[in-house]
């Protein structure tokens, strides 16, 4: 069964990980707030350097909350160690979110988020406006800015959309 395409605008998918492995879970996004949701293995280099990066903006922005997905593993416990071992270090909310069963690659998440987006590099942050729609979508390195300005309200959600459209028209990215 395909799934459901999310793109800019779209509401965000569920919220299903397997569990919260640091800090307040979180089940929805509540209307008002906005999220920051970054999926990352634990097994990455840039995703572990983009810790601290992370940290600081939620540091910086505290009436954000910027949520941790780990994916892409299938050992609770290695996830569980790194974020204990990492432990202030890593001053935001952290997740898994682990395949259902050995036959399955992808957790629930990844796939009803970062697939259903056409984003399946690693790492991937996802910026939620106060409505709870997607606002951007991509490499955390190049968030900030669009987390500005949705936090202050300026960002265009209708111009962030045409453009991912033309990149989906232009790459042939639905087709592929």
């Amino acid at each position: 069964m395909p799934l459901k395409e999310r793109l800019i605008g779209d509401p965000a998918a569920e919220i299903r990980v397997q569990t919260f492995l640091k800090g307040e879970p979180i089940t929805t996004l509540a209307k008002g707030r906005v999220y920051v949701v970054v999926f990352w293995p634990i097994w990455c280099d840039p995703c572990k350097a983009a810790i601290p990066h992370f940290t600081a903006l939620q540091d910086r922005y505290p009436e954000v909350s910027i949520i941790g997905v780990a994916v892409d593993w299938t050992d609770l416990g290695k996830i569980v160690a790194f974020v204990r071992d990492h432990g202030d270090a890593i001053g935001y909310r952290n997740a898994a979110d682990l395949p259902s069963s050995p036959d399955e690659r992808l957790g629930a998440m990844n796939r009803t988020w970062c697939q259903a987006a056409y984003n399946i590099a690693i790492p991937t942050a996802f910026i939620f406006d106060r409505e709870g729609r997607t606002a951007w979508v991509g490499h955390p390195w190049k968030c900030d800015g669009p987390l500005a300005a949705v936090v202050e309200g300026r960002w265009d959600l209708a111009a962030a959309r045409e453009k991912q459209e033309a990149v989906l028209q232009r790459d042939k990215v639905r087709e592929l």
